[in-house]
């Protein structure tokens, strides 16, 4: 997706990373003294003499041994975007380099939801920095795609043995209580909650072909004490009468033994 940025006005430069990546349907996040891009992209895509391969091996398989629960006692909360949130049209507005870069637009419908559900139009989108016809029109399929079927958001808590996961990582959710089995998603933020928790919000990933997790997170191996073992033998107890002073009934026999 080639674009220009003419910086002919000052302006914050997260301000403008962030459109880029907003354009670029990429997850960008500061991570290990790093600013980190991960391309929401589930195919492999070539050109200009390069090839980009996106991850599909998802790092780990949740489950209810590795979440923790909130203050309700569910190991998974998740949200829908609203029906009146959700478009099936989205025009984007574009200077067409083709035309002495007037400004234009394109639209994209999905035409089985507007079936289903009639027409929902996004309001106009400006993005000046597209400045071809093509290039516009698969960004506003990009955006159209992730509102119609991008609408659950997965909040889920992890401890410190998950401390590696960033967003653009896979992970799948196993939650017999929501009726999730392994269902894939992509990790969208993380953040940290206190010192040993951590807080994940993750967007839904086609179900497809995935690689077995990359990690497994195995049992702590806690030390106990045996207690059917056969104690031994026991040195000479000491049988005697206990002083009174220090008896309640005054009559007492204790008995002192060790092993």
């Amino acid at each position: 997706l080639f674009i220009t940025v003419p910086l002919t006005d000052q302006s914050k430069s997260y301000e403008t990373i962030n459109k880029l990546c907003e354009l670029a349907n990429t997850i960008v996040f500061w991570s290990q003294s790093k600013i980190k891009f991960v391309p929401r992209c589930e195919s492999e895509i070539t050109g200009n003499g390069t090839t980009y391969t996106p991850n599909t091996i998802p790092e780990y398989d949740l489950d209810a041994d590795d979440f923790i629960e909130n203050e309700d006692g569910k190991l998974v909360e998740w949200e829908r975007t609203d029906n009146a949130e959700t478009y099936n049209q989205v025009t984007v507005e574009f200077t067409n380099r083709d035309n002495g870069y007037e400004t234009e637009t394109v639209d994209y419908q999905i035409l089985a939801d507007i079936n289903d559900r009639g027409l929902r139009a996004m309001s106009t989108v400006s993005y000046p920095w597209i400045h071809t016809k093509a290039r516009a029109e698969y960004v506003a399929q990009q955006i159209a795609m992730d509102s119609c079927y991008s609408r659950n958001t997965y909040k889920f808590t992890l401890g410190l043995s998950h401390n590696l996961l960033e967003p653009g990582d896979i992970v799948t959710l196993t939650d017999t209580a929501t009726g999730l089995n392994k269902l894939p998603v992509i990790i969208e933020n993380v953040t940290e909650n206190g010192d040993e928790y951590y807080d994940c919000e993750a967007k839904y990933r086609p179900y497809g072909t995935y690689s077995p997790a990359r990690y497994t997170i195995y049992e702590s191996e806690r030390a106990s004490i045996d207690r059917n073992i056969d104690p031994g033998d026991v040195n000479a107890p000491v049988i005697f009468n206990a002083p009174p002073e220090i008896t309640d009934t005054g009559l007492e026999v204790w008995v002192a033994v060790s092993g």
